[in-house]
């Protein structure tokens, strides 16, 4: 299918019993974009690419259940490292357990899943949701587990509960190592590992965002604790910068205090604002609740439900440069149908940018997307970053990202049949997508793996070198993609048509009346005055279009005269049509409307004072002559006395 028939498939709004499982397409989408979706993760409208076969049995894909028995709410759903084996696990936060998936590899009954799919008439369809067995599952006390993240090596994992206990879990015995209480027992919303492995900062309903140590005894009271929000806290995002003190020029470091990473979390909270706090700074009060180590507050406006941090290109390609405003990361938040970008440096925002979501934006996920040419022997494939936004109107909205400038673009959406709770991308290759609803089903999808992709075009554009057989249609469109070298001509496209104005196209319809009127629409004078001029060339034209006109259609015309008539530039034409309007109409219609009198009347007045005028600038005209007559006699008598 080309992409000029999908553009015009796109434009059109299909039925509602037309959708799948995963729904259709949305107005307004990138085609190569949507193809993308379509062809990689087999989301969107995939019966418009009909022709197109899966590479090596990618994607794969399968909706199933979440680990409660009850349809109960997926939280969260979250890739983690691959501590054991190739695959990164997927855990899923869903009612009072969380559900560990491909933690065994090969024997993993999702994997299994995934390779058997039914077939109709030859063509694959996609189930409702199954039943798939999670490969473990972590309990929480018969409490509904709310968050969970991923330790860097995969293999410890924390979980918030209803009950306000944050429970660190090993992913293999599935064992609770450790469990964390606060005093308040409010539910814990957000959890964020720290890079040491040994410290983690959880925040929940009771807006404190907390500090805990695993190597500490005290499970009950946090390591440390910040105040200062006003609602609850949903989500966090922890940025360690580079380091303050690096060897340079040989030099050693001073002491290990000087050689901890400084590390910044970010809070998001339902009070609309956004809080920066520095974990290497200390209270300067005595109490166990610190406040003054926030750095910063931005406001967002609305309750804020997403964090992301964006790297930024532009300060890791120039390291020297002494722009210091520009801010080493950009930080995106998610509130309400609209997204922020921030600049964390200055706690200003950068950018606001109105989704098309039309109910509250619940998740927000990055990801990077490898860009083919359509000649590959020209241009290297090229990543780029795309941002994707999930609503509870069941709305993913893919979003281009500038990370040198932070500018954020909408470029394709994708509807589901069922409102989104949570999105998740593996970090390390970005091509297992995963989707949480509130009906308590996952959609699971994988693409192929971006160097196989760019292996197979090459082998694919290897194979079409070969020369077309003379007299085929291929022969005839070969070297359209060539680029042209600098000694070769251009040839200058000829420009569109441009579209006419509404008076020459009634000009060009005999409709005389209405071209005049037309163009005494426009006020402008010399078109007025062309349009006139036309006319008068014109067998009868300037006749036809005054005559038959009433006091609404005649006083613009005549205010025209009244205004335009004493001008030099225009006075030889607007002469000629007076005298033809009074041939016309005379004392007529005139005589039967006031606006008209009134009107004859300044034009007589201007006519009157415009003759007065230039009577005088005869007489003016005729003593100058005289003058200059007189002065050059005296200056031949005086010659001939000399």
């Amino acid at each position: 299918i080309t992409f000029n028939s999908y553009k015009r498939v796109a434009q059109t709004r299909t039925k509602s019993g037309n959708h799948n499982a995963l729904g259709g397409l949305l107005d307004d989408n990138d085609p190569s974009e949507a193809k993308y979706w379509a062809l990689h993760f087999h989301l969107g409208m995939q019966k418009h690419f009909p022709n197109q076969r899966k590479s090596h049995g990618f994607p794969k894909y399968i909706n199933f259940e979440g680990p409660s028995k009850s349809a109960a709410i997926v939280q969260q759903v979250l890739f983690g490292p691959p501590a054991f084996g190739t695959s990164p696990p997927l855990a899923v936060v869903s009612g009072p357990r969380v559900g560990l998936y491909q933690t065994t590899g090969g024997t993993s009954h999702l994997g299994r899943a995934l390779t058997k799919k039914k077939k109709r008439n030859g063509v694959e369809e996609e189930d409702d949701a199954v039943a798939i067995t999670c490969d473990r599952q972590i309990g929480t006390g018969g409490n509904p587990a709310l968050c969970g993240s991923y330790r860097n090596d995969g293999r410890l994992l924390a979980v918030g509960s209803d009950d306000g206990a944050i429970r660190v879990a090993d992913t293999t015995s599935r064992a609770t190592l450790s469990t964390f209480t606060s005093s308040t027992q409010l539910p814990v919303r957000a959890i964020g590992w720290l890079r040491n492995g040994k410290q983690l900062v959880a925040a929940g309903d009771d807006g404190m965002v907390r500090l805990w140590n695993l190597d500490t005894l005290e499970k009950k009271k946090a390591t440390r604790t910040w105040t200062g929000h006003g609602d609850s806290v949903r989500c966090l995002a922890v940025w360690e910068p580079r380091r303050a003190s690096q060897q340079r020029g040989g030099e050693k470091q001073q002491n290990n205090e000087e050689e901890k990473q400084r590390q910044i979390v970010f809070s998001g909270s339902y009070d609309h604002t956004i809080r920066m706090w520095d974990l290497a700074l200390e209270s300067s009060s005595s109490d166990d609740e610190e406040e003054d180590a926030c750095l910063g507050i931005m406001n967002h406006g609305a309750p804020v439900e997403a964090l992301l941090l964006m790297p930024n290109n532009s300060t890791e390609d120039n390291n020297n440069n002494e722009n210091t405003n520009a801010p080493p990361c950009w930080l995106i938040s998610a509130g309400g149908t609209e997204l922020k970008v921030w600049n964390i440096l200055s706690g200003t925002c950068h950018a606001t940018i109105p989704t098309r979501h039309s109910k509250t934006i619940t998740s927000m996920v990055c990801m990077t997307r490898v860009i083919l040419s359509h000649d590959l022997t020209m241009e290297p494939p090229k990543t780029v970053w795309r941002i994707i936004t999930a609503g509870l109107d069941g709305l993913m909205r893919i979003h281009t990202w500038d990370t040198s400038k932070g500018e954020i673009k909408h470029i394709h959406g994708i509807k589901l049949q069922e409102p989104i709770t949570s999105l998740a991308f593996d970090k390390d290759t970005y091509t297992r997508l995963a989707i949480g609803t509130t009906h308590g089903n996952i959609f699971f999808r994988q693409q192929q793996p971006p160097e196989d992709i760019i292996s197979n075009s090459h082998a694919l554009t290897n194979k079409r070198k070969r020369e077309p057989r003379p007299g085929t249609y291929s022969f005839f469109t070969r070297g359209q993609n060539v680029a042209a070298s600098a000694d070769d001509y251009a040839v200058k496209e000829e420009s569109k048509r441009k579209r006419l104005h509404k008076f020459d196209t009634a000009l060009r319809q005999f409709r005389y009346g209405d071209a005049l009127d037309a163009a005494l629409e426009t006020r402008h004078p010399q078109v007025v005055l062309n349009m006139l001029e036309e006319l008068g060339r014109r067998h009868k034209g300037l006749t036809i279009a005054i005559s038959h006109r009433d006091e609404e259609t005649l006083e613009p015309l005549l205010s025209f005269l009244v205004r335009y008539i004493t001008r030099p530039q225009y006075a030889s034409v607007l002469m000629g049509v007076a005298h033809q309007i009074v041939d016309v109409y005379g004392d007529d219609l005139a005589a039967d409307s006031e606006v008209l009198s009134e009107l004859f009347w300044k034009l007589k007045n201007q006519l009157h004072e415009e003759l007065l005028t230039q009577q005088s600038m005869l007489r003016i005209s005729g003593m100058v002559d005289a003058l200059m007559t007189i002065q050059q006699q005296q200056k031949q008598q005086q010659n001939q006395v000399m």
